[in-house]
């Protein structure tokens, strides 16, 4: 029997793996989670030929069976302004959700299953780097009158992948150490478990 995730949504019984994403403690963390899932090397998270052969007429299989488990490489913070003042590295990409009108899927075929970033570590520290640079805000905006605000679900729904992984509670315990920045994430499925409004880290919260 495949282990299915604490979602309804998923039932992981393929994972695509970087090799690289094995050597670090949460990509360990995740294949343990679905230890009868079938794991198939790829040279990239981005280029997986198995996902753009997939049977459009069988658009939700891929996204309630497969799993991509890759490492972040690039760590950029792109300005914003509008929801949120910058658009942080991503921690997961893909979506177990079927909205119509998503504009995500380019790049692992129709489905676009969830991909989950294994160097946690890496993506919080450049993060909080990044705000520590900024310091205080120095006037209100449009966005927050008194933190700088980091989308951190661009291209992911992060209550969905809170149940894959522990990345998301990392990103909330990160924030809760940033008294000048908080998180911005938009999402379609409620967590009970996730206690997302914790995301802020200012005393008022």
């Amino acid at each position: 029997m495949v282990a299915s995730s604490v979602s309804s949504l998923l039932n992981i019984r393929r994972i695509y793996l970087e090799a690289e994403a094995e050597g670090f403690a949460r990509g360990r963390e995740v294949l343990a989670r679905f230890p009868d899932a079938e794991r198939i090397p790829v040279a990239s998270h981005w280029r997986i030929p198995d996902l753009r052969e997939a049977d459009p007429a069988d658009f939700l299989r891929p996204k309630r069976e497969v799993l991509v488990l890759g490492v972040k490489r690039g760590m950029t913070f792109r300005p914003n302004g509008r929801s949120s003042d910058f658009i942080a590295p991503s921690t997961s990409n893909g979506c177990a959700m079927a909205c119509a009108y998503c504009y995500v899927p380019r790049r692992k075929s129709h489905a676009n299953p969830i991909s989950v970033f294994a160097n946690i570590e890496e993506i919080t520290a450049a993060t909080t780097r990044h705000a520590r640079r900024l310091k205080p805000k120095p006037r209100p905006n449009q966005v927050d009158p008194k933190a700088w605000v980091y989308d951190l679900g661009e291209n992911a729904d992060l209550s969905v992948d809170a149940d894959v992984s522990g990345n998301v509670r990392d990103l909330v315990a990160m924030f809760r150490g940033l008294p000048n920045a908080k998180g911005s994430v938009a999402t379609k499925w409620v967590n009970p478990a996730l206690e997302l409004t914790r995301f802020r880290g200012h005393p008022e919260a």
